[in-house]
């Protein structure tokens, strides 16, 4: 499917994907500064996608996503186009792909070109002394061969910045010296080949013949050869004879304007303005394709402002739907025999297996229309952009299978149409297996540990000692007096000690030590050391 406004007129498909086979944008060179590898991008609002080329303002609008594309130039007209994955997750593999074209601005190119050429001449070696620059010198990609070709070899830096190129005066005639002079018999002056001879005789000619009009035709090794057209639009040939003699200029020897061994003069104009006469109101060629992609790849386009804005409108094409999900569930159902229709409720007879199978199809209906890249002059692009209006069409089919007689029916289908944008249903690839990196010592933590010691620990002779202590102790009246066994610990006896009422101020300082003791052997105990 491809919309496209009037102010482009009517585009072949064979033309259009005649784009993408020709010459392909690059991807920006390690740490280009002006690099930008975002070309298109597309902004979503709602159920719509608009696309805008990118200039040298920030992407449109907030939350402009990057339009992730293969990008090309058309060697046949100056035309971008890039072809990308629709916006949205989808299923339709080659299929499913938008493509956008804008025309390309020959003056905004001239300009890219001009900058790219002086950025590479700005670090070669000039002076004062000398400030040409030979341009096959220069590594400047694409730009640099055309100069060659319009017979530039050098540039000229003028110290402020500008770059000018110096060329020799088409208009003055150039020529070798044969040895001779030639001149025209009855007519003054000597000249350096026959042709100049007549050509540079032609007004005396003229003048003789002021009722008519006197056109040279020819020229042969011994005439000029005019046509006559007399004031009532006869017309006549005319001859005059060709002379020689032997000449002063040595044969070989250049001839500049009819000077022997002179100077041909040149004409210095700016570096911008040789690009400029050279592409702009003439044919588009793959040099220039060249030259656009270059100039698209590395953002040079950014500091001449937009490229793309020629003034005519984006064009999008793309399809009208693609498929981006379908589900499958089936459930067992009791048939009456030999048919697809259930059996109803009640049904005391025999029935057959049969299968219910729900399909539920879910595809993107797309309406494409075109937009207007005209520039405001600042780089960004000022009408609509190319849009993309995106909608959810989903189908569910229902059937019912016989599985003994394989006849299947389609009983019901319900269609429903939801404007809003398709929903991503991506889905990532099972994780591999996770390497143990830390195995826990104590998996159910402190409460695990308490618990696996306690019975240990109630049965030290520590513990042991506080229940003989605590449990009998009154709670009132005078302080107790009776026998403490003290024979626990492992170096040996101690024997048996009685405790009366003499040391009642012992008790509390005897449970703080003990139970202090208690904690510390416990400590030892569980975790050691």
């Amino acid at each position: 499917m491809r919309l496209k406004s009037l102010a482009l007129g009517i585009l072949s498909l064979p033309a259009l994907m005649a784009f993408a086979a020709d010459v392909p944008v690059p991807n920006p060179p390690p740490g280009a500064v002006n690099a930008n590898p975002n070309y298109l991008e597309y902004k979503k609002t709602g159920n719509t996608y608009t696309w805008n080329p990118v200039g040298t303002s920030t992407p449109p609008g907030s939350g402009s996503i990057s339009f992730p594309s293969t990008q090309t130039v058309s060697t046949v007209e100056p035309k971008f186009t890039a072809t990308g994955d629709l916006p949205y997750q989808h299923k339709g593999g080659a299929g499913a792909k938008v493509s956008i074209s804008t025309g390309i601005n020959k003056q905004a190119l001239a300009k890219a070109a001009s900058d790219a050429v002086k950025g590479a001449a700005a670090i070669a070696a000039a002076g004062s002394t000398n400030p040409y620059v030979q341009v096959g010198a220069l590594a400047c990609m694409a730009f640099c061969a055309p100069l060659a070709e319009w017979g530039i070899d050098k540039l000229k830096n003028n110290g402020d910045g500008t770059f000018s190129v110096s060329y020799p005066d088409p208009s003055v005639s150039t020529g070798v010296s044969d040895g001779f002079d030639y001149f025209i018999q009855y007519y003054p002056g000597y000249y350096s080949s026959p042709s100049a001879a007549c050509s540079g005789t032609l007004s005396l000619v003229q003048a003789n013949n002021a009722s008519s009009t006197v056109t040279l035709v020819g020229v042969t090794s011994t005439n000029c050869v005019y046509s006559i057209v007399d004031r009532w639009g006869n017309t006549s040939n005319g001859l005059n004879n060709i002379l020689s003699r032997n000449s002063s200029c040595p044969a070989g020897s250049p001839v500049v304007g009819g000077v022997c061994n002179g100077e041909v003069p040149k004409i210095e104009k700016p570096l911008e303005r040789v690009f400029e006469d050279n592409i702009v109101n003439k044919p588009w060629e793959k040099k220039y394709a060249e030259m656009a992609a270059y100039a698209i790849a590395n953002g040079i386009y950014k500091i001449g402002g937009d490229i793309y804005t020629d003034g005519t409108s984006l064009d999008i094409t793309g399809p009208y739907s693609v498929p981006i999900g379908q589900t499958i569930s089936t459930s067992p159902v009791n048939l009456v025999p030999g048919t697809t229709t259930p059996a109803p409720v009640g049904h005391t007879g025999p029935t057959e297996p049969g299968t219910v199978t729900q399909t539920t199809t879910t595809t993107a209906q797309n309406a494409f229309r075109p937009g207007s890249s005209g520039s405001t002059g600042s780089g960004s692009s000022s009408g609509p952009g190319a849009s993309m209006t995106t909608s959810q069409k989903t189908e569910t089919k229902t059937s019912i299978t016989n599985n003994i007689t394989n006849v299947t029916n389609i009983v019901n289908t319900e269609t429903k149409t939801e404007d809003k944008p398709p929903e991503d249903t991506a889905t990532d690839t099972p994780l591999a297996g996770i390497p143990e990196l830390y195995k826990q010592k104590y998996p159910d933590g402190i409460s695990g540990v308490w618990n696996s010691f306690k019975t240990k620990f109630n049965q030290t002779p520590f513990v042991n000692l506080i229940h003989q202590l605590t449990p009998n102790i009154p709670s009132g009246g005078s302080c107790p007096a009776w026998t403490i066994d003290l024979s626990w610990t492992p170096g040996g006896s101690m024997g048996v000690y009685r405790l009366g009422d003499d040391y009642c101020f012992i008790w509390p300082i005897l449970k703080i030590i003990i139970i202090i003791t208690a904690l510390f052997t416990a400590r030892r105990l569980v975790f050691g050391g």
